[in-house]
């Protein structure tokens, strides 16, 4: 097996394997209770825009492809980004829309994603049990705090990730000091920046998506009372015309807007000409 697969490899599919055991240990009310968390998840629009997160990626893999960069051989690197890089930051959509400076926040929130996609991928496999302990041990310190919240938790399990990524980048440094030309070729090179490049090729898609979160968060709170699809395009016309693809006015705007009943055009109008008096 090991002629096939490397021994992280081997130990990543032990792990799904004792996964589904632990699963399908649990009594028949855990696993409904189990089951039923992925239904919430996948019968709303989570599921709809992580589809068109995929769809996305494989655009951008695609010109990668016809420029030269991206051959069959990265194909573990980029389900890996996904898995690791892509799908957290995906996750963490809402805390990067009420952010300031949603790109800086992106590629930061990345860093831990990317280094363990480097690792998977190009860091030296260990003994078999080696690989097994470190496969465990990082899913469990990153699982638990998402699982049980917890500040001690979340603590450690940053401090645990950043000494990981320490040991990651000592380690390249090593090798580049040792033999440069050895351990980095086209191929080595092409998997490092791959990563970071997908990270980046992905800020105007996430930027999308917290943008159209927001408008409809904005469009349902101030059509509430609104009768009549005119009045309703309307408003839309004024929230699209007024912010465009501006994130942070839009967000500054709901921060100001009342609670007050919206039932016309001449009060739908009134809402924006008083935020343009706060902005002027």
């Amino acid at each position: 097996m090991t002629d096939i697969f490397n021994n992280r490899e081997i130990a990543i599919g032990i792990c799904i394997l004792l996964f589904f055991i632990w699963v399908l240990s649990l009594s028949l009310e855990s696993r409904k209770n189990f089951l039923r968390l992925f239904t919430v998840i996948f019968t709303t629009n989570l599921i709809d825009y992580f589809l068109s997160m995929i769809v996305y990626t494989m655009s951008i893999i695609l010109i990668l492809t016809l420029i030269g960069f991206w051959d069959f051989s990265l194909l573990k690197d980029s389900v890996f980004w996904l898995i690791f890089a892509g799908f957290p930051l995906f996750m963490k959509i809402t805390e990067l829309k009420n952010s300031n400076h949603f790109a800086k926040e992106v590629l930061k929130g990345s860093l831990k994603g990317i280094i363990i996609v480097e690792f998977l991928s190009n860091f030296y496999t260990f003994n078999l049990f080696i690989e097994l302990f470190l496969m465990i041990f990082l899913t469990l310190v990153n699982i638990l705090p998402i699982v049980k919240p917890d500040k001690i938790l979340e603590k450690f399990a940053s401090n645990v990730n950043m000494v990981f990524g320490f040991i990651v980048i000592i380690y390249i440094g090593y090798n580049l000091y040792q033999n440069i030309f050895g351990f980095i070729n086209v191929n080595t090179l092409k998997s490092f920046i791959l990563p970071v490049l997908l990270t980046i090729t992905l800020i105007p898609f996430l930027y999308s998506v917290a943008l159209l979160d927001l408008y409809g968060t904005m469009y349902r709170r101030m059509s509430t009372h609104l009768k009549g699809q005119k009045l309703k395009w309307y408003l839309k016309y004024k929230l699209f015309t007024n912010f465009k693809l501006n994130l942070k006015t839009l967000r500054f705007f709901q921060s100001k807007l009342g609670f007050e009943k919206i039932t016309t055009k001449s009060e739908i109008n009134n809402n924006f000409e008083r935020f343009k008096v706060l902005t002027d």
